[in-house]
């Protein structure tokens, strides 16, 4: 009976959708994200393609798989925010707490570097934002109704922009701490609270 030849030294397998983005999304920040290919992810992966495809549609789709996750969990969370909670302070709670989940991800702020810096993904960036906004722009719909006043639609647009831009911004911030997410969190939630609170104003009719 032939003796099983030993396997050669060199990188682990990745063995999960989490290890593959985790590699790719430093190979992006690395090397740029249109000089990486599916083919090098996989080879540093020490996969194939097709495991690769397993979990990823696209090379895109390593960087917006944890956006999406996390804009669902967003959707749920404003979907359960209670009728006694004013607007800035649900928007504030339900953001927060997507944060909370999402931050898990080791790669989730770093992957902010890439959406700023690399052309290749502008195209994605601007429609996942657009759905983000679309998502905060829904719930307020339902929770204020129909608007009884003709500047209404446009200052519920207004807060839902304000709001998103205040996010971006935090998560761009030099120097965000990654590392210990409970202090970041808290801090992020820290800042946001006051912050929606005023932009809540914007939806009051003059």
């Amino acid at each position: 009976m032939t003796a099983a030849r030993p396997r050669s030294p060199g990188r682990p397998r990745a063995s999960s959708r989490e290890e593959i983005e985790r590699a790719a999304i430093e190979l992006f920040l690395k090397h740029g994200y249109d000089e990486v290919t599916v083919e090098r992810i996989a080879s540093t992966c020490g996969v194939g393609r097709a495991t690769f495809f397993r979990y990823f549609e696209s090379k895109a789709d390593v960087v917006f798989y944890a956006f999406d996750t996390y804009l669902a969990t967003m959707r749920t969370s404003l979907e359960g925010a209670g009728p006694r909670r004013s607007i800035g302070q649900a928007v504030t709670e339900c953001v927060v707490e997507s944060t909370r989940v999402a931050i898990t991800n080791p790669t989730w702020l770093r992957r902010f570097v890439l959406l700023d810096t690399s052309p290749g993904l502008r195209a994605n960036t601007a429609e996942h934002w657009s759905s983000w906004s679309a998502v905060l722009r829904e719930w307020l719909d339902q929770r204020l109704g129909a608007p009884q006043h003709p500047d209404e639609p446009l200052r519920r647009a207004a807060f839902t922009a304000a709001v998103r831009e205040v996010y971006l911004e935090m998560l761009r911030r030099p120097g965000n701490d990654q590392d210990d997410p409970d202090r970041f969190v808290s801090e992020f939630a820290a800042e946001l609270r006051p912050l929606c609170r005023s932009l809540a104003r914007l939806l009051k009719p003059r």
